[in-house]
């Protein structure tokens, strides 16, 4: 009887502290919800902790995509590059053709360059947070909306938005990897 007895008396505490976490996380998610949202805008778009957009500074975007060897993609940007004013918001695209016979599915995996500029580029539109998929020859234009933040340090004068495509198995296991990990680096 007595290693039942154990056993509650464990149980209770492990509940108890997990009560208490629990409701820690309760009472400090309302102040650290509030003290975020002052730092990063809604809509993954870039901080800029209050600073006013500079009148008239413009910044060159380039865009370049590659393919891995294993996906039969052809991926080219619409544009090659743009010049943008900072702090608005801007539509490019880029086109995907399949050149087999089956349908293949495919993720894009972004890059900025140069790396400082990483974090005052955001995206709110992109195919790359999801899996791609085309059918056998279909060709698809794929959008992105992008801004750049008031924030980007003089220096920057240009910057490149680069994406990688892989391909992804139907797996679904496979799917949910790359695409949530580049929901997650994206935004």
């Amino acid at each position: 009887m007595r290693d039942g007895t154990h056993k509650r008396t464990n149980l209770w505490q492990r509940s108890r502290m997990i009560a208490a976490v629990v409701g820690f996380g309760l009472v400090m998610a309302s102040p650290l919800f509030n003290r975020l949202a002052e730092v990063q805008p809604a809509a993954g778009g870039a901080a800029t902790e209050g600073k006013a957009i500079p009148e008239g500074r413009m910044v060159t975007v380039m865009f370049d995509s590659s393919v891995n060897d294993n996906l039969p993609w052809e991926i080219v940007p619409d544009v090659h590059s743009v010049r943008v004013p900072i702090g608005t918001t801007h539509r490019v695209g880029y086109r995907a053709s399949n050149r087999t016979a089956t349908a293949i599915s495919g993720q894009a995996i972004p890059a900025v360059a140069p790396w400082q500029a990483t974090r005052y580029f955001s995206k709110s539109e992109c195919f790359c947070f999801t899996r791609q998929t085309l059918l056998p020859g279909e060709t698809k234009q794929m959008p992105v909306a992008f801004r750049i933040s008031p924030e980007l340090p003089e220096d920057i004068d240009s910057l490149t938005l680069s994406y990688t495509f892989m391909e992804e198995d139907d797996a679904p296991a496979a799917s949910t990897g790359i695409a949530s990990l580049v929901r997650k680096i994206s935004r």
